[in-house]
């Protein structure tokens, strides 16, 4: 394993940290975590397993330990799980398309990863939960109850995206050039 892959491993597992930080509402490393993930992982079906593993083992952790008091019994999944892990593995195609890392490639990159996964998660608890009637006004309801929420899902991801790509690319710059040197 070299040292680029070594880095990526580590911000991988520093991203999923996070998770257990106390954050704003929807202000979540994740979007960056599965877009930088379908970038940097080479190996086709390991650049989404390892994403979507590392989410659902924090999601278990999360779920039954910090939050039991919202879980009967031990849970492997929560109500809304496989559509978010949807959500995320279409922010892993999304960093997968991404060749350049330039920074115009990484804040588009983040921002429809933003997109993808509030149209979908919000999808889902549409359809999914009995939060909102499974009618049309249902659906535009869900929609604009959510749209506060994306401010810090857009924020968070173009944030956590920045110094993710960001860390990878300068490492890889600064190696670059000492070896040239």
């Amino acid at each position: 394993m070299g040292k680029k892959s070594v880095l990526i491993a580590l911000l991988l597992v520093i991203m999923v940290g996070t998770r257990f930080l106390s954050l704003p509402p929807n202000f979540s490393p994740l979007g960056a975590f599965a877009l930088f993930g379908g970038a940097y992982i080479s190996h086709k079906w390991l650049k989404y397993a390892l994403p979507l593993l590392m989410i659902w083992v924090s999601d278990v952790f999360i779920n039954n330990i910090i939050y039991t008091e919202y879980v009967d019994g031990f849970a492997l999944f929560y109500q809304g799980s496989f559509i978010n892990y949807l959500a995320f593995a279409s922010i892993i195609c999304v960093g997968a398309m991404i060749k350049k890392k330039s920074q115009l490639t990484v804040i588009i990159g983040a921002t429809v990863s933003s997109v993808l996964f509030f149209v979908i998660s919000n999808l889902g608890v549409w359809a999914f939960t009995e939060m909102y009637p499974n009618t049309m006004n249902g659906l535009v309801s869900c929609y604009t109850f959510a749209l506060p929420f994306f401010k810090n899902t857009l924020v968070s991801t173009l944030l956590c995206s920045a110094v993710l790509f960001g860390i990878v690319e300068g490492a890889t710059a600064y190696s670059t050039k000492v070896a040239r040197s």
